[in-house]
């Protein structure tokens, strides 16, 4: 726990430093602060394991082209899925015509730029957090979620981010988007390094501003950080948590899991043989 501690403690430092420069930044270049404030938790990360005297090698894990390029699509669901549930609030004919691109576009931003700069923050909430922590999956979720929501506060209570008018009260509903979005990561990190977790998480940021004005909804209920969209992220985590206990009892089985156990030799195991 005390590289828990270290990194918590490092983060946080950052987040002050940040809030402070926000104050002295002006609003055009709020952005590249925001994007050099994306690789704090990795930077947090490294200092971390170079004081624990740890491989920052063991912070990547592996990477699977086929799942980084897989996983943006479950962002591109959650967007299918507000605008099925949030129908009668959206105002589609702004988009309709242009949505096909704009979603093309969401994805290749999604793992090219954004995932760079998304891998900032993989490193340290995916990758030192995920390692350290101890507990079920949805124990991580919690702890790795909440410090993540508490992470963005600088730029949330400056109405920056996502909750330009709630601000500080907009931190409440996101906790559930932080913490739902976590769980389908860390299916996801079992799978693989933080690479793949870098492509969803880049492209949840394409898409987030396609989402946030195709709703005519208060922040705090707005997708796709608002309590509505985090609540479709539940929806999707708890359909992995039941794909993932199905697979487990498939495995459970001897016939099965001695075909299975040859196949995880030859590289083609089960995408959700995981525990919850």
């Amino acid at each position: 726990m005390r590289t828990i501690y270290i990194y918590t403690v490092l983060v946080l430092f950052f987040s002050i430093l940040a809030y402070i420069a926000i104050q002295h930044t002006s609003v055009n270049s709020l952005r590249a602060l925001a994007m050099a404030y994306m690789w704090t938790p990795a930077l947090s990360a490294a200092i971390t394991y170079k004081l624990s005297k740890k491989s920052l090698k063991t912070l990547f894990g592996k990477f699977s082209l086929k799942l980084y390029l897989i996983a943006p699509l479950l962002a591109l669901a959650h967007y299918f899925l507000v605008l099925l549930v949030l129908s009668e609030f959206c105002v589609c004919n702004r988009i309709l015509r242009s949505l096909p691109s704009l979603l093309i576009l969401s994805y290749v931003a999604g793992i090219t730029g954004n995932a760079l700069f998304a891998l900032g923050e993989e490193i340290g909430w995916r990758g030192l957090m995920y390692l350290e922590l101890k507990g079920s999956r949805l124990r991580k979720s919690l702890i790795i979620g909440t410090l993540w929501n508490i992470w963005h506060w600088p730029f949330i209570v400056t109405g920056v981010l996502n909750f330009p008018y709630s601000k500080v009260l907009g931190m409440i509903p996101f906790e559930v988007f932080t913490v739902a979005v976590t769980y389908v990561m860390l299916v996801l990190r079992e799978l693989d390094g933080v690479w793949a977790t870098s492509s969803l998480h880049g492209t949840i940021n394409a898409i987030g501003g396609l989402e946030f004005v195709s709703f005519t909804l208060p922040d705090y209920l707005r997708p796709p950080a608002g309590l509505l969209g985090g609540l479709v992220w539940v929806l999707i985590a708890i359909a992995l948590y039941a794909l993932s206990r199905k697979s487990s009892k498939a495995l459970s089985r001897p016939n099965v899991s001695n075909k299975i156990s040859q196949e995880v030799g030859m590289g083609t195991g089960s995408l959700f043989s995981l525990r919850a």
